[in-house]
This record gives C-alpha cells, structure tokens and sequence, in this order.
C-alpha cells in the first residue's frame, strides 16, 4: 500500500536515547499542534508537511544533540569526572549555578519552560463562533441546544 508522503510525530518521532524524559518532551518537541496549522493554511497537501518539518526541525535537532551529549543526566558524568573517589555533598563537586544552568539549557531546548510556553499565542486559532455557524458547526453540546 502506498501511503504517499507521510510525518511522524510524538514518541515515534525521536531518534534519540532514551534519557532525559525525552519520550516525554519529543512528544512536545514534535509539536503535534504545528501540525493542522500547516493543513489549515495550506490544505493536505506535501506543503503543508514540508512547512511543520522547516519548522520543527531545527527544535529536534537540537535537542538529539543535547540528548547526544548526555541531556540532564551530564551532571552524573561531571560528577564522576571530577569526583572519581566519591563525595559527601553534589555541592562540593558541582555549584548550584551550575546544577541551575544545566536544568535551565535542558528545559529551553526540550520545551519545558511552562512560562514561556503558556506565554505563546494559541498555535491554532479558532475561528470566530459567527465563522463557525455559517459554517454549520456549534459549540453548544447537542444536549443543551433547544429543539
């Protein structure tokens, strides 16, 4: 069966090891939502899968890197690198900037920041309830609308 062109998205979407919940954040890093705003501005068409693919793959690509180089777990390497012998205290081995930083770079690339995220405007708008109607679409649930 030919399937034509095609996209993955989510978990099936991630060519990566799999450590730093980036099952998880591949799921938002595939951006899902990009995806009907491309079919809606260019109907389904291969333009519509080349245009969610420019964009979201520079995101995924960064974060396969990230994940290359260890992604939060870094901090294990770094520990074990500068404290061969063990420690008492993380602390003694790694500064708090340097835990914070560590986790900060990790969220921004995989597309964590919740801030940053709830900031955005919707990816999808939804169209006015007068464009829905005209249309022949309620948002009223069937139970609640008159007779």
């Amino acid at each position: 069966m030919d399937l034509g062109k095609v996209t993955l998205m989510g978990d099936a979407a991630h060519p990566m090891y799999p450590i730093g919940s980036n099952g998880a954040s591949s799921g938002d890093t595939g951006r899902p939502r990009h995806h009907p705003r491309e079919i809606l501005a260019h109907g389904p068409t291969s333009t519509a899968l080349a245009a969610y693919e420019a964009e979201r793959r520079p995101a995924t690509t960064d974060l396969v890197m990230l994940n290359r180089r260890n992604g939060p777990e870094q901090v294990m390497q770094m520990v074990e690198e500068r404290a061969p012998d063990g420690f008492k205290i993380v602390h003694d081995v790694l500064s708090l900037k340097e835990l914070e930083d560590i986790a900060a770079n990790y969220k921004r690339v995989a597309g964590f920041q919740v801030e940053g995220l709830n900031a955005k405007p919707p990816i999808v708008v939804m169209p006015a309830p007068s464009q829905l109607s005209s249309a022949g679409v309620s948002l009223v649930p069937r139970t609640q609308r008159s007779a």
